[in-house]
């Protein structure tokens, strides 16, 4: 889970100003301006850097740093996650084999927003990917 925290959270500048909805109610702003149904393991390198541009403004910047606890009994585990740089991004980006597409990584990031300590279920596609 940290790990794909840590790469999911990469990303630069807002790509689309395309708004449309999550399926989860009200528009969570503007979508990064690629075709939704589009395969995120398919995507040129050229959309790669876009999606991963998009996805970084969306999450707050490079600049963003969270610390994280995750607590179990008397044991604690302590971490930071950041908006991961465009590199990375991409990297990771390259490395999918899933059937996610690039309405589900929009949505993964929209639910990201708030926490980026959080595992929110519209992530959970993009796990194991």
């Amino acid at each position: 889970m940290q790990r794909r925290i840590s790469f999911l959270l990469a990303l630069g500048a807002c790509v689309g100003a395309d708004k449309s909805t999550s399926g989860e109610g009200a528009d969570p702003g503007p979508r990064s301006g690629l075709a939704e149904t589009g395969l995120v393991r398919d995507l040129s390198p050229a959309d790669q850097i876009a999606l991963c541009n998009w996805w970084s403004m969306t999450l707050g910047g490079p600049e963003r740093m969270q610390s994280c606890s995750s607590c179990t009994g008397d044991a604690c585990i302590d971490w930071d996650v950041s908006v991961s740089t465009q590199a990375a991004c991409v990297e990771w980006l390259s490395g999918l084999t899933c059937a996610a597409t690039v309405q589900d990584a929009e949505n993964c990031a929209f639910a990201q927003v708030p926490d980026l300590c959080a595992s929110p279920t519209a992530c959970d596609v993009l796990d194991g990917c």
